[in-house]
């Protein structure tokens, strides 16, 4: 009776496990899925298909600290001129609000998908929606779940967003 029982410990075990790695893999076929036209064609399948790779918890640190610098800048109610060293931001300055004529506010909500880290470089990956307004409250324009490829280096200890890639 014992032995009958390691069997069907086992055979639960090898069950759980298999039920799991299904989960993870429907997961990352949705997510490619989700974003795959025309982000495949525009980024290219061997690039695009990073978005499916599973962060560290130091590459979701990292892609969680662009994130925040990114919800920074888009929250920035101030003028060009009371931006302190946004020199620092320049492949994010696409971001603040002043940069599209007429816009006084804006709104973004952003997903970090994930963060891919090799040695000081590596790839950010984010899905923004942003709506940006005029004059009492009017929409200047809107983006809605635009995939978003932040490419990153370390410089002077410090992650740095250095070019910006989405599709037109």
């Amino acid at each position: 009776m014992e032995k009958r029982n390691k069997k069907k410990l086992v055979y639960c075990l090898v069950l759980a496990v298999l039920v799991s790695i299904t989960m993870v893999a429907v997961k990352k076929i949705l997510l490619y899925k989700q974003y795959q036209y025309p982000n495949e064609s525009f980024f290219g399948k061997e690039l695009y298909s990073e978005i499916t790779h599973t962060s560290s918890s130091y590459e979701k640190e990292i892609g969680m600290m662009i994130k925040t610098k990114i919800e920074e800048i888009a929250g920035c109610q101030g003028t060009e001129e009371d931006i302190p060293n946004m020199e620092d931001t320049d492949a994010l300055e696409d971001f603040y609000y002043f940069t599209v004529k007429d816009a006084k506010t804006q709104e973004i909500k952003l997903k970090l998908i994930t963060c891919i880290i090799n040695g000081n470089e590596g790839h950010v990956w984010l899905d923004y929606s942003l709506v940006r307004y005029g004059e009492n409250g009017k929409i200047v324009n809107s983006s809605n779940d635009i995939l978003l490829l932040c490419y990153i280096e370390k410089q002077w200890g410090e992650w740095k967003v250095v070019q910006t890639k989405e599709a037109p």
